[in-house]
């Protein structure tokens, strides 16, 4: 079995509406698309947006072997807390979802695990989307990503978080490439203003200070359709 074959059966926390807990499910179940319904079971998620010193975003193209939207160019690291992971599902949902992105960055970038701290992470907001996915056009039949018959789609409450790293990282853009829906969502809703505040520290709102007190409350989720 495959590494990527083995995080398929990784547990993923469902949620409803609200952003409640209310069970689990393999990513390869919460991401199985149901064409009858027109949906997929809704999960948690987050986009994490990595700045280097100078401001510049750290952009990451996904793995030919990912889930869904393999191959094409996103934010810095994508994923999902995990049910079975104490520190990640735990009634603190802030909280889980820093761990799990600390846990994934360095999966996914090398970067060490002490390398950023859960404080040094904003949650900025939270989107819920839907969509299926269209790979890259090596992949899949009939412009589906397909495995073994399956439709594949994101349907998921996606936590949006900024950290700025204390050395230089890489900058990577290729505009030819195709970039993934919930990037494309963020980056023409989201994006502009919050970079403008990382970068001019008289612009900043709020919430950059608030997260860290007690009783700070999430942002609003907001319904954002995937073809937006």
């Amino acid at each position: 079995m495959s590494n990527e074959a083995a995080l398929l059966k990784e547990l993923v926390i469902l949620v409803d509406d609200e952003d409640n807990s209310i069970g689990s499910a393999s990513k390869l179940a919460a991401h199985t698309w149901d064409p009858k319904n027109q949906t997929s079971p809704l999960h948690r998620a987050f986009s994490v947006f990595i700045f280097d010193a100078n401001g510049q975003l750290v952009l990451q193209q996904r793995s030919k072997e990912k889930l869904t939207f393999a191959g094409l160019w996103t934010n810095s690291v994508c994923s999902h807390p995990l049910a079975s992971i104490p520190d990640e599902s735990c009634s603190d949902k802030k909280l889980g979802v820093k761990n799990a992105a600390i846990r994934r960055i360095q999966y996914e970038l090398g970067v060490p695990n002490n390398f950023f701290s859960v404080n040094d992470f904003r949650i900025v907001g939270r989107i819920h989307y839907k969509s299926q996915s269209f790979p890259s056009s090596h992949q899949g039949k009939d412009g589906q990503d397909q495995i073994k018959g399956i439709l594949l789609a994101e349907h998921e409450i996606d936590y949006i978080l900024f950290v700025q790293a204390h050395k230089d990282i890489p900058f990577h853009l290729n505009d030819d490439e195709e970039i993934t829906p919930w990037y494309g969502l963020i980056a023409r809703s989201l994006l502009g203003n919050f970079w403008d505040e990382l970068l001019d520290p008289t612009k900043k709102s709020a919430f950059w200070d608030q997260e860290i007190e007690d009783g700070y409350q999430l942002p609003p989720i907001k319904k954002m359709n995937g073809s937006e």
